[in-house]
C-alpha cells in the first residue's frame, strides 16, 4: 500500500475486522479444511477518506467486501435475494392494521 495515510488505512482495516470478529460475521478456517468440492472467495478492501467542507480528512474508514465477481452460478450460489423496505412502508402498514385489528407477525 502505498499512500501518506497507510498508518491510518491501516488502523482503519483492523477496526472493520476487530468489529467484523466481535459481532461474529464470519469464522476463519485454515484452507487444508476447506473441502476441495468449494471454493474459498477472496475479499475486496474498500477505503474512504471522509472530508471536511474545507477539504481536511478527518476519518478514515475501511470496508472488507466478498469479491462476488469471481463467484459462478450454480457452483458459489444458487440464486440472489435481497429484499428492500421503506420504514414508511412498514409504520403505515402497522396503523393500518392496529386501526383494522388485523393480526401481524414478524
Amino acid at each position: 500500500m502505498k499512500s501518506d495515510d497507510k498508518e491510518k488505512l491501516m488502523a482503519a482495516m483492523e477496526e472493520e475486522i476487530q468489529c467484523m470478529i466481535k459481532t461474529n460475521v464470519f469464522k476463519v478456517v485454515p484452507f487444508s479444511v476447506v473441502p476441495t468440492n468449494q471454493r474459498v472467495l477472496q475479499v475486496v478492501w474498500s477505503h474512504r477518506r471522509k472530508q471536511k467542507l474545507t477539504g481536511k480528512i478527518y476519518h478514515h474508514r475501511s470496508c472488507i467486501c466478498a469479491d462476488g465477481s469471481r463467484q459462478q452460478y450454480g457452483i458459489d450460489y444458487n440464486g440472489t435475494y435481497s429484499p428492500v423496505v421503506q420504514w414508511s412502508t412498514v409504520r403505515l402498514l402497522m396503523a393500518l392494521s392496529i386501526l383494522k385489528g388485523w393480526k401481524y407477525q414478524q
